[in-house]
């Protein structure tokens, strides 16, 4: 090796080396942080456990009281549980612990929940989209994917609610489905007997023909439901299903409810999703005429699925040609991903109901926007993800009231829904930037180098 040679080795070697120390140093300031969020959240625990006035838990804590105490878990506290009886019924060991323990103990499930979601989330990405997985990149996107979410996050530990299981569930359920796709449907029929929207991802592995998983929801479903039977009793069980199935209907009425049910009609002033805008647009004093707002919601739901297609065959993705069955998790496994994540986004922008704090499920939508952002890859068109996103990020932070000179402003914007319509500008971001990124690829060479070098 002559002298110039070994000085370009060297020169070449001492920038390798402070790349590395930098990529290294990164790495640690992201797990600080992602290790700061989870100390935040034990303290928002610790905090929110001791308001036994508030929340959301004390709904179900009441109800799993009076499922165990053998009375009517609807007819509890305030009426606030709407759920399947199988909820309350698995978390009957909590009340032992008492209010503020089982509290405390369901917020530690709760960030069990979370955590797992996210490296999950992380997991199906990267290998999904054959991406980078070193050190740096872990940390750095799970921080971003829960920096992303971190309003929602907060919201969710503050109440105590269930949206965890929903993202859990959802997320495991991706996993498992090009490794043990019969379990996969298993834990979507777990999740669908706590809540009901859970069987959106059944839909679509129908329309996919995902026979697997979708036998394995059928399988599942009924026989975890009838569980709380076996000390409920059929007649108590079969009342209680009924009533929880009944819910569904009130959570879509389009007048008041019956104040027994203690649900709002879907022109809910608190409602951020489309049909809800949509009903208190078309709002007369006698009420919302149902046949036109299930009109105008079904040509806005064709509309954002048109534009979707639009996209797909801009990239010259078939939407429908040759993806019948599992063989496109071994072809092109980051399309399906990027549908999953439509999932959630569908499931809140198209619920009769949406509040601001359920946006927590798209933790696994802000971890493959993260990922797709930031992970480096020349060549792919962010601009549109980027976009998209911070209208979403932004829309979620314009207050639904002010006392100040803007208050009409704001309220104009919760009652058409604005947050829901940016949601929909950051999905066509998503699939653009996505399968722009699917249809390319990371480079085998970079994601190697990166491994390595953590």
């Amino acid at each position: 090796m002559n002298e110039e040679t070994q000085i370009n080795a060297d020169r070449e070697w001492r920038i390798g080396s402070g790349l590395a120390r930098w990529r290294r140093f990164g790495a640690i300031a992201s797990w600080v942080g992602v290790a700061a969020i989870a100390g935040w959240l034990i303290s928002r625990i610790i905090k929110e456990a001791a308001d036994t006035e508030g929340g959301d838990f004390r709904h179900f804590y009441w109800a799993a009281e009076a499922m165990r105490q053998g009375r009517d878990v609807y007819d509890s506290g305030t009426l606030g549980y709407i759920y399947p009886p199988f909820f309350a019924w698995a978390i009957q060991p909590l009340v032992s612990l008492g209010r503020v323990g089982a509290a405390q103990a369901w917020g530690g499930i709760n960030l069990i929940l979370l955590a797992v979601s996210l490296v999950l989330a992380f997991r199906i990405v990267s290998e999904r989209l054959r991406g980078p997985r070193d050190a740096i990149t872990w940390s750095f996107i799970l921080l971003a994917g829960a920096l992303l979410s971190i309003d929602q996050i907060r919201q969710e530990f503050k109440q105590g609610q269930t949206d965890t299981i929903v993202l859990a569930s959802f997320t495991l359920a991706l996993y498992l489905l090009g490794r043990f796709p019969l379990v996969a449907g298993m834990v979507l029929g777990f999740a669908a007997q706590v809540k009901h929207q859970a069987v959106l991802p059944v839909l679509y592995l129908l329309v996919r023909g995902r026979v697997k998983p979708m036998f394995g929801f059928v399988v599942a479903m009924p026989l975890i439901a009838t569980l709380p039977m076996t000390t409920m009793g059929k007649d108590a069980w079969w009342d209680a299903m009924q009533r929880s199935y009944g819910y569904v209907g009130s959570v879509s009425a389009v007048a008041e409810t019956d104040a027994e049910t203690a649900l709002h009609p879907i022109t809910w002033e608190k409602s951020v999703s489309i049909p809800s805008a949509i009903a208190r647009a078309i709002e007369t004093q006698d009420g919302v005429p149902s046949m036109l707002l299930m009109g105008l919601v079904g040509v806005t739901a064709a509309s954002v699925f048109g534009i979707t297609w639009l996209i797909f065959k801009r990239f010259g993705v078939p939407m429908f040609v040759g993806r019948w069955g599992p063989r496109e998790e071994k072809s092109k496994p980051g399309i399906a991903m990027i549908e999953w994540a439509g999932l959630f986004i569908a499931l809140l922008a198209f619920s009769p109901q949406a509040m601001n704090r359920h946006g927590f499920i798209l933790v696994f939508v802000h971890v493959l926007i993260a990922y797709l952002i930031f992970v480096p890859k020349s060549g792919i068109n962010r601009w549109p993800l980027i976009i998209g996103t911070l209208a979403y990020q932004i829309a979620q932070v314009i207050p639904a009231e002010d006392k100040g000179m803007l208050t009409e402003s704001f309220g104009w914007w919760m009652h058409v829904g604005g947050e829901s319509w940016c949601m929909l500008l950051m999905w066509f971001g998503l699939v653009w930037t996505g399968l722009d990124a699917v249809r390319k690829g990371y480079p085998r060479f970079v994601v190697e180098k990166l491994e390595l070098s953590s």
